[in-house]
């Protein structure tokens, strides 16, 4: 049984660092978003792109559906997203 108590102990403590871990990588990518809205007001088509699909990502999970339909949808993304230099901002990485 010490074995069995062992290994909980040493996945205990593994729990612990990962979820510590966790908290650092979150507040990471919170930093980094925030230095990425700083930037929003910039001329470059990339940023604004970026600023845009999340934007809309955060609608559609704050409401868990699309945020626009059919051509209102298709019509912001010709717009802002492909019409800037023509990036694939989703699949760009920053």
């Amino acid at each position: 049984m010490s074995d069995l108590e062992a290994e909980c102990s040493h996945r205990e403590k593994q729990n612990q660092g990962l979820r510590a871990c966790l908290v650092r990588l979150r507040g990471e990518v919170l930093e980094l978003k925030t230095e990425i809205l700083r930037q929003s007001d910039c001329n470059c088509p990339l940023m604004r792109g970026y600023v845009s699909a999340e934007a809309e990502r955060f609608v559609a999970s704050m409401t868990k559906r699309e945020p626009w339909a059919g051509e209102e949808r298709s019509s912001l993304k010709d717009g802002i997203i492909k019409g800037a230099d023509d990036w694939d901002y989703n699949n760009a990485i920053l």
